[in-house]
């Protein structure tokens, strides 16, 4: 099986972290959940990147468990480039403009 490098671009913690604060004012161990679960789906694609199926840009979008959020990302090689954690109501592709 294969195993990929993770690299997550600094505007996709960024969109993880403005999630988490989000959550946070609701619901402190909602937030904690979903952090856990990020890092869940993280750790997962290094193993499991290629299960997902890419779009026609070549992206590809790994859906959080308990959460409509997505870690959307490419594979370039042996690597996953993750470009974003997108909730489904944000505009999509918006992080497709950074």
């Amino acid at each position: 099986m294969a195993r990929y490098e993770i690299e997550v671009l600094p505007w996709a913690i960024d969109d993880a972290r403005e999630a988490y604060l989000h959550l946070l004012e609701r619901d402190e161990r909602l937030a904690d959940e979903f952090q856990r679960r990020v890092s869940e789906a993280l750790r997962a694609l290094a193993e499991t990147a290629h299960y997902y199926q890419a779009r026609e840009d070549s992206i590809r979008r790994c859906p959080l468990k308990k959460f409509p959020h997505g870690i959307m990302y490419e594979l370039q090689g042996d690597r996953v480039v993750v470009y974003a954690v997108a909730h489904p109501k944000r505009q999509p592709g918006f992080w497709k403009k950074r």
